[in-house]
């Protein structure tokens, strides 16, 4: 469930309802368009660019990679759309969006989360903080322990997509419940990022589930998600060898947390189930 919906029920509205209007434009290094499918069904889209046509492939495949996972209400449903360049309206003004021969512009629909505040995790006294919930030679502060897992599951789900734009101003925030999001994850699954193992050795703790789902999420187990998209069948979402980079990665992480057991015992490593 997503915030009283199935998964599988938002994608299903995001890919089959029209846009109704744009409300609203968004610009940082990307552009989002805060859009009305009608029956209080919002979504977050962003649109292919020049430059930027492969951006929204990778927002597709890192929520099925959390969903491969089984990291819960943190990733928000994420499909393949395409809309057309009217329902943009005065929005689309000079933004240079692609726009096929039909009219239509193709991207990535999130479900829209109408709150996100800002809790400065990126600051050095925060990182100080939660980098020491992540030894497992500490204990975590029993006051601490849901955010200390939220913070586990994103350190995993980053490394292993590669993602290197997270802990920011803005791509750490929190919901209306104080729960961390994890948005804007179109920085991962590059080749030449995620073909190198990075630090293997920041995935050091986490809840058991996660460490179990780890082992079944093989490179086949993603691509078969993958699969399910509505745009799978007419583009590759990643390329190829962003899945070997993933595996290896994927092994990596395995290997890192199997060490942490054998120094710190399963109790230390999988404090969460």
């Amino acid at each position: 469930m997503f915030r009283g919906r199935s998964e599988d029920e938002w994608l299903r509205l995001m890919s089959e309802r029209p846009v109704v209007r744009t409300l609203e434009r968004f610009h940082s290094t990307l552009f989002v368009f805060h859009m009305d499918l009608g029956d209080g069904v919002h979504i977050s889209f962003q649109p292919e660019r020049p430059g930027q046509e492969t951006f929204w492939r990778r927002e597709v495949t890192s929520y099925h990679l959390a969903r491969l996972l089984g990291i819960d209400n943190r990733v928000p449903p994420t499909v393949g759309k395409r809309v057309p360049l009217s329902a943009f309206g005065r929005h689309a003004r000079g933004v240079g969006l692609v726009v096929d021969r039909r009219g239509m512009v193709l991207g990535s629909a999130s479900v829209w989360m109408p709150v996100l505040n800002r809790v400065n995790m990126h600051l050095l006294p925060a990182r100080r903080e939660w980098s020491g919930w992540m030894n497992p030679a500490h204990q975590v502060p029993e006051a601490s322990r849901e955010r200390a897992r939220q913070v586990s599951e994103v350190l995993v789900f980053d490394y292993l997509a590669a993602n290197y734009d997270r802990w920011n101003c803005c791509n750490i925030t929190v919901d209306e419940n104080n729960d961390l999001v994890f948005r804007d994850n179109d920085a991962g699954w590059f080749p030449r990022v995620i073909n190198g193992l990075g630090s293997p050795s920041v995935v050091r703790r986490v809840p058991r589930y996660l460490y179990e789902s780890m082992q079944r999420a093989t490179p086949a187990a993603l691509r078969a998600s993958l699969a399910r998209d509505p745009m799978a069948s007419r583009m590759r979402l990643i390329p190829d060898e962003s899945f070997v980079g993933y595996d290896r990665r994927r092994n990596a992480a395995l290997a890192s947390l199997r060490r942490m057991v054998q120094r710190h015992g399963e109790a230390a490593v999988f404090p969460w189930p």
